[in-house]
């Protein structure tokens, strides 16, 4: 799993994202990722998509906790809306993306 993990957090360092998009892999934007690491998720894709179907989640639900979160910090903590909305985002990120756990 530690290999998947290597190979989505290099798409993510091109600036670019992989998600599902029913049984396929999307890479937005593709230009962004090199040739190489495009063959290596390619040649990971079975991996890849148990991986991120095991990480999906209804976006809806997504957004509503981004948006909860932030009007939290945007209230109780005081900070200016946009400066709330990205460390929400960021908040979300780190805990429903940005770790192993299915």
């Amino acid at each position: 799993m530690t290999e998947v993990r290597e190979l989505i957090d290099a798409v993510v360092s091109f600036g670019a994202a992989i998600h599902l998009d029913g049984g396929r892999l999307i890479l937005m934007p593709a230009s962004k990722v090199p040739t190489e690491l495009k063959t290596r998720l390619r040649e990971c894709k079975p991996e890849l998509l148990a991986y991120l179907s095991r990480q999906s989640y209804d976006v809806q639900d997504s957004w509503a906790w981004i948006e909860e979160r932030a009007a939290i910090l945007e209230y109780d903590a005081g900070l200016p809306r946009n400066v709330a909305d990205a460390r929400a985002f960021t908040q979300w990120f780190e805990r429903f993306v940005g770790s192993d756990k299915p």
